[in-house]
């Protein structure tokens, strides 16, 4: 299904004292997008984490990526069931009930994934309408109904099933139903308050003759307050009751308890707000006001909020005693939204009367506009109509605009910092190069020239622009510290400065290419230096290849080796243009150039490198992805990291058969871009990258990818070439063309602690869905019941899953495994939530499907689903009672021909004429030994199966569904109508066609053990030769000694050495 438009939204919001940024990001959804109407009448956040949406056009259930309608109303011939939702409920058990248009209660049963027949349940569902349900904390629901009473369904937790009741109440108007703490449900009427339901209560009413309107508790009280102005309280532990008159026929519209549970407010139709002391029954005006009160919220902090027929909402807070009022300009005003109140982990959100939308800051004693200043252009609408927080960053709103809008808010776990908050240039803020000197400072080259000293706390130290001698140090692409403490700086175009000393007493020294000097620097445009294990200081430049620095042992002075002089092994004419340098513990160098990847090995005798150049080679699927090399990379586990201008990022994982090999990761993996930038690594060994707009973390454990800033605004960020480090205290830093972007690396980790409520979506099985609402052959809810039962062994299953924490929903990943099969090997799928399984083994199978984050993957969340696999058929009970009445059948039947047999031969001896004639038969060849047919059908599909066969058997890439394909069945027929005839699997018989042709070779020919596997379709000789030995018992080689003998397995085994190492 389509997901909505995204669309980041970035404010600036003056909180003083200081100017802080604020993000939000938005995701429209609307009908085009999967949702079953535009015009929304309710927003629900489940026990299991979905979203439910009622519209006029039926129900959505929403899991972040996909919907699924419940909108088939007349067509699912349920009575009375249309689509015009107005209120969606959840139950206690996790059933999903909504109130449609025409004032009638459907369940949406979570077993089955249907609506229930609620005509079947209540008899006369045809002439009831219901009001105001209330959902108990057994599962129960009750529901109003006008003139008659209320109506009680109950479900049995076990099976589920729904029955139904009617309590009457004669003569009465309810005015609300409640179920208070003690599990007692109340009908609060226009007379009395009656008792429902009570295990506990052995009264049936209380307070005759009391218009009860509010209620509210506080510990073991349930408080009433009734349009007379009285409160009536019912004490559970002391099983009394009292009715105070306070307000003398002020009617009470609401009633709050303070957290602490002392004191009550009391909002009341014309004459304002109260609070009343519980302990000393003292009570006292707050605030008066013509106005009704309609209804009072006190949050987990002890404000109370005042909900009236006014614009906006009123806070009151007890501790200050301050009244406040909170309003927000309104476009379009001809809207009139219902107000409502949520707190979700300590913060409250408002939907204001008569419009206006905001979230309460505590800190400031504001509630502002939540991205949705009327005023300005591009804010959301402030006319919510319907809303739905699902945790502080995620909150679900229906505006008037239709439709609805995810918003998840922006925490700035990527912090972005100018150099220069007023450049005069470009560049100024260009950041090309860092320097970690030791744990307090960090050096920053920038393209306008500047080095910038910052302390590790982000305090700005020092700025240079010249050296020592008043020249300009140039732009700083690289820097490094030697083993004496000398600092030196690769520029482009101005050489290389080395600074020895510090402060006052600094020298520098200046390093240029001189034509006239050939063991000066090669090149002034210089890219990178490092200093390998061995203390060597190497150079690359963007020119002039690789330079070695070395001391005249005499005088002192550096002379730089290079292909100008001495290193003659380097390729210069193709590898001249070097963007950076890494070297590994055994001294090896690596240069990454335009044209490819260089490993240099130093001769200290011979003063030159032996070099061997790595590039894409199109004839080896390992091979380095592209020979554009932006940044090379060796990581705290010697191993080489790669990252190319095109091909994404690769791993050097050393040479196989004299072939370099390379594991390979791009897009397809996960990279937002393959346009790799800059690596480096955290003290937990995840690399870092920068791809040219984004910062990427990847976890070499689940090697999986995290994207860090999909939820932020990269237009026009550039992220620079090799200009990457990470600090002391674990955070990345990253340079680009507008300054630098640093990691809350604790922070984001940190976020792995919350649940990430893995659920299993949906159930596939050879494509059908398996919901009973759509394939009535189910009966059970697979994601509920936790178990499917497929109908053959060639059934393919698709299983969804989900992780319904929409904070970190975009950066969860995902893995799975069957229990017992591939000894519990985990299958790392990325993102990618579908799971398809097929040729799962007979019986019991559990799948285990697990979710995390790749930041921190020790912490997971599981879910699992049971798969039950038929037996094959000659596995089954009746297969094998067939066989032995076969058998039996058999044995009558041979005796019979037997007897015929002496019967006509007797008769041939005699001289009779009744022999029969013997009828022929046809036989082929069908490796590894003949089989008789009868069918011509058989023979034909033998003999085009053996022709393909011949035709693609070398073939390393033959697949065996363009081999079905081949004989015009389908897959299931196919595989039947092979193991019919042959005993086998399509996978074995290619096996056994293989090898039946490597023996052939061996036997009629002199062609090597390698170039056998080549001709057989293996890629590598060495799989080949395992395998061979697997089926036969003997390798290739021992067996053409065992065969041919003499010369022939000798002249075979002189080019065989290494293959069966």
């Amino acid at each position: 299904m389509k997901l909505g438009h995204k669309l980041i939204v970035t404010l600036l919001a003056m909180i003083v004292p200081c100017l802080m940024t604020a993000a939000i990001r938005v995701e429209h959804y609307a009908k085009k997008d999967g949702l079953a109407g535009t015009v929304v009448s309710d927003i629900l956040h489940d026990s299991r984490g979905y979203i439910w949406i009622g519209t006029w056009e039926g129900l959505s259930r929403f899991d972040g990526k996909e919907f699924i309608n419940y909108s088939e109303g007349d067509a699912t011939e349920i009575p009375y069931l249309h689509n015009r939702v107005m209120r969606v409920y959840e139950d206690a058990l996790g059933n999903v009930w909504v109130m449609m248009y025409d004032d009638r209660l459907f369940r949406l049963n979570r077993r089955t994934d249907r609506f229930d027949r609620m005509a079947e349940v209540f008899p006369d569902f045809q002439n009831v309408r219901m009001y105001n349900p209330v959902f108990t904390a057994t599962g129960d629901v009750w529901a109003e109904v006008r003139g008659t009473g209320a109506i009680h369904f109950m479900t049995d937790s076990l099976t589920n099933a729904l029955s139904s009741e009617m309590v009457p109440l004669v003569g009465q108007a309810i005015n609300f139903l409640y179920e208070d703490r003690h599990g007692t449900v109340w009908a609060a009427t226009d007379k009395r308050l009656s008792v429902l339901k009570s295990d506990s209560l052995n009264f049936n009413t209380l307070a005759d003759h009391h218009d009860v309107r509010a209620v509210a508790e506080a510990g073991d009280k349930v408080i009433w307050g009734s349009a007379d102005g009285s409160i009536i309280e019912y004490d559970y532990k002391t099983g009394r009751n009292k009715i105070v008159p306070l307000l003398h026929n002020t009617p009470v519209t609401s009633l709050s308890v303070s957290p602490d549970g002392k004191t009550l407010y009391i909002a009341t139709s014309r004459s304002g707000l109260y609070r009343y002391d519980l302990a000393d029954a003292r009570l006292s005006q707050i605030f008066d006001t013509p106005a009704s009160i309609d209804r009072l919220f006190t949050d987990s902090f002890g404000l109370v909020w005042i909900i009236t027929r006014q614009p906006g909402v009123m806070m009151y807070d007890p501790d200050t005693r301050d009244v406040m009022t909170f309003t927000q300009e309104v476009t379009p005003s001809s809207y009139e939204p219902a107000s409502d109140i949520v707190e979700k982990d300590g913060e409250v959100w408002v939907a204001m009367t008569g419009g206006g939308f905001g979230k309460y800051d505590r800190a400031t004693g504001r509630l502002d506009y939540f991205h949705n200043d009327p005023s300005k252009p591009g804010d959301m609408s402030n006319v919510v109509l319907q809303f739905a927080v699902s945790s502080p960053d995620v909150v679900w709103l229906s505006t008037h605009l239709r439709g609805i809008d995810r918003v998840t808010s922006v925490d700035d776990k990527v912090s972005h910092t100018w150099i220069k908050d007023r450049p005069s240039s470009l560049v100024d803020n260009e950041v090309k190069s860092f320097f970690l000197d030791g744990d307090t400072t960090v050096l920053i080259g920038t393209k306008a020239g500047y080095l910038y000293d910052y302390s590790i706390s982000g305090r700005l130290l020092d700025t240079y622009s010249t050296d020592t001698r008043g020249e300009p140090i140039g732009r700083v692409y690289s820097i490094c510290r030697d083993s004496d403490g000398d600092i030196w700086l690769g520029t482009r175009g101005n050489g290389i400065l080395r600074v020895t000393g510090l402060g006052a007493d600094a020298v520098s020294t200046r390093y240029n290419h001189d034509p006239a000097d050939k063991f000066s620097i090669s090149s002034d445009e210089i890219q990178s230096i490092i200093i390998d294990r061995l203390g060597r200081m190497w150079i690359g430049t963007y020119g002039g290849g690789v330079n070695l620095a070395v001391r005249d042992g005499s005088s002192g002075n550096v002379r730089f080796l290079s292909a100008a002089n001495s290193m003659k092994g380097y390729p210069i004419a193709s590898c001249g243009k070097v963007r950076s340098l890494a070297a590994q513990r055994d001294g090896t160098v690596w240069a990454g150039t335009t044209e490819g990847l260089v490993a240099l090995v130093y001769d200290d005798d011979s003063k030159d490198v032996k070099a061997r150049v790595y590039r894409q080679d199109g004839d080896n699927h390992a091979s380095l992805s592209a020979d554009d090399i932006v940044t090379v990379y060796v990581d705290s586990r010697d191993v080489l990291w790669v990252g190319t201008m095109t091909g994404g990022l690769n791993r050097y994982e050393g040479t196989e058969g004299g072939k370099p090999k390379f594991t390979v990761y791009s897009t397809a993996n996960g990279l937002p871009s393959n346009h790799i930038k800059s690596i480096t690594e955290d003290k937990s060994g995840n690399l870092w990258i920068a791809t040219d707009e984004n910062i990427v973390m990847f976890n070499n454990e689940t090697q999986a990818f995290s994207v860090y800033l999909e939820d932020s605004d990269p237009a026009n960020t550039i992220f620079s070439e090799n200009a990457a480090i990470v600090l002391p205290d674990g955070d990345p830093l990253f340079g680009a063309n507008n300054g630098c972007y640093r990691v809350d690396n604790f922070r984001k980790s940190a976020e792995s602690a919350g649940s990430l409520q893995l659920v299993v979506t949906s159930v596939s099985i050879d494509g059908k869905d398996t919901s009973p609402r759509v394939n009535p052959d189910m009966e059970a809810y697979i994601p509920e019941s936790g178990v499917v039962k497929l109908p053959s062994r060639q059934s393919t299953l698709t299983v969804k899953v989900n992780a319904l924490n929409y904070s970190l929903q975009n950066r969860v990943r995902y893995r799975y495994m069957i229990k017992g099969v591939n000894n519990d090997e985990w299958v790392n799928c990325g993102t990618e939530n579908t799971i398809t399984l097929s040729g799962l083994p007979s019986g019991e199978n559990t799948l285990v499907v697990r979710a995390m984050l790749s930041d921190d993957p020790e912490k997971w969340e599981e879910c699992t689903l049971s798969i039950i696999v038929p037996s094959a058929w000659w596995a089954t009970w009746w297969f094998w009672l067939l066989v032995v009445a076969v058998i039996a059948a058999g044995v009558v039947l041979f005796r019979y021909l037997h007897r015929e047999k002496r019967n006509l031969a007797a008769a041939a001896v005699s001289g009779g004429d009744n022999a029969p004639a013997e009828s022929p038969r046809k036989t082929i060849v069908f490796e590894p030994g003949k089989i008789a047919l009868d069918d011509d059908e058989d023979e034909k599909f033998v003999t085009n199966l053996l022709a393909w066969m011949e035709e693609n058997y070398s073939n390393p890439e033959m697949k065996i569904d363009n081999m079905v394909n081949s004989s015009g069945l389908g897959r299931t027929s196919f595989y039947n109508k092979l193991k019919t005839l042959a005993d086998t699997s399509p996978v074995e018989f290619v096996i056994d066609f293989r090898m039946k042709k490597a023996k052939m070779f061996i036997e009629n020919t002199n062609k090597t053990i390698a170039e056998i596997a080549y001709l057989t379709g293996y890629l590598d000789p060495h799989y080949f030769t395992r395998a061979f030995k697997n089926r036969y018992g003997e390798t290739p080689t021992q067996y053409r000694k065992h065969y041919c003998g003499g010369a022939q397995a000798e002249e075979g085994e002189k080019t065989d050495s290494g293959t069966e190492a």
